[in-house]
């Protein structure tokens, strides 16, 4: 471990300066802060647990240095703590009864994180009920306000995606971030293993499967939303119901990586999904989630293994 130390130290630095770099302004320094979590990622997945441990203090550590307070604690709850927490499910295991190890399995790493994704949204909530105006007049401000930074003048156009977005506007945040925690340990993952330097066996994405209590949470959140009037309980429960959207579209996929490998060329179905996927954005990311529902609820990939065995 002791010569993994300057690798850990550089991944925490790396990771922290792609985070403080949004504060410079330029376009490609924004582009960078997607890829803040990716070296934590890659100490954690490639070296191990103690190595992610000690990238992630000095990530924050340099945040504190060169952000100050509101940065260094940003980075721990958005970045350094989950992403701890990832790696040290990620690379648990056990023998199984036919003496081969056994990872502790995808669709429960997809829940942590997102158990992390709902405590994040229920401390900017709270945070933001504090406010005396309310928590969707205090993010209409705050939306107001970015625009304003950003155009000299008053843009209509601009006071209406603020009014199409504030209903949602924690759920772009929360749901974003999460999309972007399991891509970014996804890509870690995929080169450490085509480097042979991953610590453990990469998951097969096809076979993931989420744990129930994700199920149950959805559909509670949705029967407050469709039971409750206009106000702040419908504005709670409208975001969280898409925030928990997110594992469900990620199962989608993996319904669709399974439906693929019953081709002959599974690449020529994906390669078209995914293109369809992009250009038919959010109405196509809903059919996804789709699936995700239906597979959590009646099982796609097991009746056609059925179907598949008869």
């Amino acid at each position: 471990m002791s010569k993994s130390i300057p690798l850990a130290i550089c991944a925490g630095l790396f990771s922290a300066l792609f985070y403080v770099a949004i504060v410079t302004g330029r376009q490609e320094a924004i582009f960078l802060t997607f890829f803040t979590q990716l070296p934590l990622f890659l100490a954690g997945l490639g070296i191990g647990y103690p190595a992610v441990k000690i990238a992630a203090a000095v990530g924050v550590g340099t945040g504190l240095v060169l952000g100050g307070a509101y940065y260094g604690l940003a980075f721990l709850l958005l970045n350094a703590g989950p992403i701890v927490l990832f790696v040290r499910q990620a690379l648990l295991n056990r023998e199984a009864a036919d003496g081969k190890k056994e990872w502790y399995p995808l669709g429960h790493l997809i829940g942590w994180v997102c158990a992390v994704a709902i405590s994040l949204f229920l401390m900017l909530f709270f945070a933001l009920s504090a406010s005396e105006q309310g928590v969707e007049t205090t993010i209409r401000l705050f939306l107001s306000e970015a625009m304003t930074a950003f155009s000299e003048t008053a843009d209509p156009a601009a006071a209406q995606a603020v009014e199409w977005i504030a209903p949602f506007f924690p759920a772009f945040l929360i749901g974003g971030w999460l999309f972007m925690l399991v891509l970014n340990g996804a890509m870690a993952q995929a080169l450490l293993t085509r480097f042979k330097k991953n610590a453990r066996p990469s998951p097969d994405f096809a076979k993931m499967a989420l744990p129930s209590w994700l199920i149950y949470m959805i559909a509670a959140a949705a029967l407050v939303f469709f039971a409750a009037g206009p106000g702040t309980l419908e504005f709670f429960s409208r975001n969280l119901v898409l925030i928990l959207c997110v594992p469900f579209f990620l199962l989608g996929l993996a319904v669709v990586h399974a439906l693929a490998r019953t081709s002959a060329k599974p690449g020529w179905v994906l390669v078209p999904f995914y293109m369809l996927l992009i250009l038919f954005g959010g109405f196509a990311a809903m059919v996804v989630t789709g699936f995700g529902f239906v597979e959590q609820t009646v099982g796609i990939r097991r009746r056609l293994a059925n179907l598949a065995s008869h």
